[in-house]
């Protein structure tokens, strides 16, 4: 291998590198928000469940 080789192999590493860590930053934020969505939608269902029952017990009388 000649040093140009070599040289042009560590740059294509390093980018190679640098790309992963950034796609696992965008995995990381997308799982933070993933899962902020997903605790706010379990959190509204819980709302609406309650306020089904109360209203059905209106219904009820």
């Amino acid at each position: 291998m000649t040093p140009s080789e070599r040289e042009e192999f560590q740059f294509n590493r390093i980018e190679l590198f640098s790309q992963m860590e950034s796609d696992w930053s965008l995995i990381d934020n997308y799982r933070a928000n993933e899962r902020f969505y997903l605790e706010r939608l379990v959190a509204t269902s819980r709302m609406l469940g309650r306020l089904d029952e109360r209203l059905g017990d209106v219904d009820d009388a």
